[in-house]
């Protein structure tokens, strides 16, 4: 979404949505967020592939990525702190809110010699 001055004091769901194309083979196909703040919910095509709360922001998707169009939906939420910061927290730096990225879709890696 942004930096931590955009919305200062929001706390909730951002709900990013995007379709991409694919040509390739899904065997082996992963799901990189890039940065998150903080937590991550995850659906390809209408189905749920996880929720990641810490890095590294990596989703499987090769079983629901298909040739052709896709439909991608990120749900970010972040904490209580910047609604009910307290004494502490107000002196601390903010950190950025919901998706920064960058999300791509990769190849795992093989382990085989």
């Amino acid at each position: 979404m942004s930096g931590p001055d955009c919305l200062p004091r929001f706390t909730g769901t951002f709900r990013y949505e995007t379709e991409f194309e694919w040509g390739e083979s899904a065997n082996g196909a992963l799901l990189e967020l890039g940065e998150v703040y903080e937590t991550a919910e995850v659906l390809l095509n209408g189905e749920h592939i996880g929720v990641r709360i810490c890095p590294p922001y990596r989703l499987e998707i090769g079983d629901l990525l298909k040739k052709g169009k896709n439909r991608l939906v990120i749900e970010v939420t972040n904490t209580l702190v910047k609604d009910q910061s307290d004494f502490l927290s107000s002196f601390a730096q903010q950190d950025p809110i919901g998706l920064i990225g960058p999300v791509r879709v990769i190849r795992a890696k093989s382990t085989e010699c």
